[in-house]
């Protein structure tokens, strides 16, 4: 288990940082200037004992944070990006990353439904189990992993670790992991989203 934490007062800033580090998806350029204005809003959203920041476009949507999304620079394609905190004190001073997942989804032209493409999940609190008999994935889920959705099983359900699972420097604290978070977020960028259409096999 990786303890990422943050004090009350410094979850209550997160939002503006989320913002910022998902801005460099609504421009083509490899960076996003910080503090330029974004559409995409992040708000929390009420569930007990958990501290969950959503984010999406246009007005808040009335259903799950799960079903958030905002449309990324490229419009054939929609995002999914929540964190989910939990207290790590009885008195909720202080709150420990329990989720942090972003999906990326291709929108189909003439139905408009969407497909999820790939998802990046990162589950700091997952440990080992007692049970040794019991095959468990926790070293590729604690740290940031990736899901080919696309793809057929069990590639969906596999968790492929986007770094070195011996090496965990992005997991220090909150600000190493949203670089790293951002360095994957290009590549996605680099590698899927700026794609030429004709060679995408999905269809419409």
């Amino acid at each position: 288990m990786y303890l990422i934490e943050l004090s009350d007062k410094e979850i209550k800033r997160r939002s503006s940082e989320i913002r910022i580090l998902l801005g460099i998806l609504l421009t083509k350029e490899e960076t996003a200037k910080r503090g330029e204005k974004t559409t995409i809003s992040c708000n929390t959203y009420p569930q007990a004992q958990h501290y969950i920041l959503g984010t999406y476009d246009g007005s808040i949507p009335n259903k799950s944070y799960r079903d958030w999304r905002f449309t990324c620079y490229n419009t054939e394609f929609r995002c999914m990006y929540f964190e989910d905190w939990v207290p790590s004190d009885l008195a909720k001073t202080k709150w420990a990353l329990n989720n942090l997942s972003f999906s990326l989804f291709r929108v189909l032209r003439q139905s408009r439904d969407e497909r999820e493409v790939l998802a990046i999940h990162c589950e700091p609190r997952e440990t080992e189990p007692a049970d040794k008999t019991i095959k468990s994935h926790y070293q590729y889920k604690r740290i940031p992993h990736l899901h080919v959705s696309l793809a057929t099983q069990p590639l969906p359900h596999s968790h492929f670790a986007l770094h070195h699972t011996n090496d965990i420097s992005m997991m220090k604290n909150i600000e190493s992991l949203t670089s790293f978070m951002r360095n994957v977020l290009v590549m996605i960028k680099d590698e899927v989203i700026d794609t030429n259409d004709k060679e995408w096999k999905i269809n419409t």
